[in-house]
């Protein structure tokens, strides 16, 4: 199939190719022609339901995203700092010391990490 993403997209360029006087064929396929009416019906058709699962596989991710919010699921990276971690990082940044430079020698912490912490 074309490397287009979008169905719609597929559809319109399907469309220029055949108003540019080209029609697309399939070599593996007979009825996908679009110097044909028949090929024409079927590519929309292709389109319609492709672009229908689309919409289908968002609500359905949506949903579950949804659900897993409420069930209290985090999504995204998992932080590099324990909580003890950031809270003593904090700790010293009120105290006025150089919190980043000893947070950075604690081990598995990295420089890039210590120099994230916010509150």
């Amino acid at each position: 199939m074309l490397p287009i993403a979008s169905p719609p997209k597929r559809v319109d360029l399907i469309h220029r190719i055949d108003q540019a006087g080209a029609a697309t064929r399939s070599l593996g396929d007979p009825l996908f022609d679009t110097s044909t009416s028949q090929g024409r019906l079927l590519v929309t058709m292709l389109a319609a339901i492709a672009e229908f699962e689309r919409e289908l596989i968002r609500e359905r991710t949506g949903e579950g995203r949804a659900r897993a919010l409420a069930a209290g699921v985090r999504f995204g990276r998992k932080p590099k700092l324990s909580d003890f971690q950031r809270k003593e990082a904090l700790s010293r940044r009120g105290n006025g010391e150089r919190w980043r430079r000893s947070l950075a020698r604690t081990p598995k912490v990295k420089k890039p990490n210590s120099e994230k912490v916010q509150a």
